[in-house]
């Protein structure tokens, strides 16, 4: 799970992720680690000031209040908060939300090796709870895209950010780029709600991917899945039908006379 929040974001990074970290509390428990760092010096650290974590905070009323307030966070531009996976009660599976200005992301250390069994109904399972969990992230006003997996296997947001000219979007996706971004995002953003009826985008997603893989979350946001069934079998490659679907918006747009950029 991703979103690039450096380019659209109009709240306070660290106000969102709280609320974040708080709802995956909510179907997750406890946060087991958190630090400000995706490297804590869980070995390194001989003596209480060296450490940068905590452990174990059992309550998102705990979590905000270290978050705010603790000596390591509340001047840190960053926080990373690790969990258990509770949908995965064979092992533990662990997973880090990483909270940052640009970017946040959700870490998978094990591949997706939970969501590959041998058992297809248990993978469908799996992909369909971590679904649920994404969809109260999305239902954030504040977060406006949301993507599934690190190969782009599924979208929730408002359907202009499946609108990606390469042109802009490749700066938005480097790090080092996001924040200067924001102004041009937001601009396009705009000019696509005004030119682009939210039907004409439903119609086409669900053309191309089948009703089953299109669901209005909101009356802003939607759902879009671009897997079958499983996070690990892709009906079609997200990131290339992202492309397509870019370039055949320019087309129902040039048809009509109009540009977006």
């Amino acid at each position: 799970m991703f979103t690039f929040w450096g380019s659209y974001l109009e709240e306070p990074y660290k106000e969102v992720g709280i609320e974040i970290a708080k709802t995956l509390m909510k179907h997750w428990g406890a946060v087991k680690l958190l630090s400000r760092s995706r490297v804590p010096n869980l070995v390194s650290a001989k003596t209480e000031e060296e450490r940068n974590y905590i452990e174990n905070i059992e309550t998102p009323e705990a979590l905000e209040e270290i978050i705010r307030n603790h000596r390591l966070f509340k001047n840190s531009s960053m926080f990373v908060a690790g969990y258990f996976n509770s949908a995965v009660t064979d092992d533990k599976h662990w997973v880090d939300l990483v909270v940052s200005f640009e970017y946040m992301h959700m870490i998978e250390y094990d591949r997706l090796k939970f969501y590959r069994t041998k058992d297809p109904e248990l993978n469908a399972a799996r992909t369909a709870a971590l679904l649920e969990v994404l969809k109260d992230i999305a239902r954030l006003p504040a977060v406006r895209e949301l993507w599934m997996g690190d190969r782009w296997n599924g979208f929730l947001g408002e359907p202009a950010f499946l609108y990606r000219p390469r042109k802009l979007y490749d700066r938005v996706q480097d790090g080092s780029e996001t924040l200067k971004t924001k102004e041009e995002v937001l601009s396009l953003v705009k000019r696509f709600e005004e030119h682009v009826p939210r039907e004409w985008v439903l119609g086409y997603l669900r053309r191309r991917l089948g009703e089953d893989a299109v669901e209005e979350l909101d009356a802003k946001k939607i759902v879009v899945k671009f897997y079958d069934g499983t996070i690990t079998k892709e009906k079609v490659r997200g990131w290339h039908f992202i492309q397509a679907f870019t370039k055949d918006v320019d087309a129902y747009l040039a048809e009509r006379g109009l540009k977006l950029m």
